[in-house]
């Protein structure tokens, strides 16, 4: 019975050896080799392109203006060298020369005059009186008193204007100049104003009080 039994498994046996070899090949055939990777080429470092040369134009120079220069008048060369001056100084022998250079005459710019013409305006009553002051002395007008130190014009070529210097003084009822001179100033009081008056100027034309107004008018009289 036994030995039944043992023939019975060893048939079962090599009926399924067959199955099984057929089963390992089937799945050996199902997973198919997986191909190995390609080798990786290493790159070299390639070196870096050079920059592209600067196409930009450099830039223009500016255009500067030609400076003109204008000769001043009564100049109409100009300034000698050295060796010119050397040569003006000495003569061939090579002594001093004889020959001194005239001083520039330089005009003048004010011509003195002997006699100042004023305006006298009395504003109480709008008056006007025109009154000639020698250089050196004085007027007296109201509580006013006009003491002229220099009248001056301008020379005929220059545009017209005169000047005066002058020193106004405030007096006391009754006192004069001359009363302060002896007295010691003690009869009149200190200077309204003391300086130049100038025609041509709109601002140092007219001095005087609450009461007199003097106004330049001009010079008169030959140079003194």
């Amino acid at each position: 019975m036994s030995g039944r039994i043992a023939l019975i498994c060893g048939v079962a046996m090599l009926v399924a050896l067959p199955g099984l070899g057929r089963a390992q090949n089937s799945a050996s055939g199902e997973m198919a080799p997986m191909p190995l990777s390609p080798g990786v080429t290493s790159v070299p470092d390639a070196p870096l392109p050079a920059p592209a040369p600067s196409t930009t134009a450099p830039l223009p120079a500016p255009d500067l203006p030609q400076s003109s220069l204008t000769v001043p008048p009564g100049l109409t060369g100009g300034a000698p060298s050295s060796d010119q001056a050397v040569a003006n100084r000495q003569d061939s022998s090579g002594t001093q020369s004889s020959h001194a250079e005239a001083p520039v005459q330089v005009p003048p710019v004010w011509l003195r005059r002997p006699v100042a013409v004023l305006d006298v305006l009395d504003k109480e009553d709008g008056a006007v009186r025109r009154i000639k002051v020698p250089v050196g002395s004085s007027a007296t007008e109201g509580r006013l008193a006009v003491a002229v130190g220099a009248c001056v014009v301008r020379p005929p070529d220059m545009t017209p204007d005169a000047a005066i210097f002058v020193t106004v003084i405030a007096q006391r009822v009754g006192a004069t100049v001359s009363d302060a001179k002896d007295q010691g100033g003690q009869d009149v009081s200190a200077p309204l104003f003391r300086g130049w008056l100038i025609r041509s100027e709109p601002g140092a034309t007219v001095v005087g009080d609450a009461a007199v107004t003097f106004r330049l008018i001009g010079c008169e009289g030959g140079s003194r």
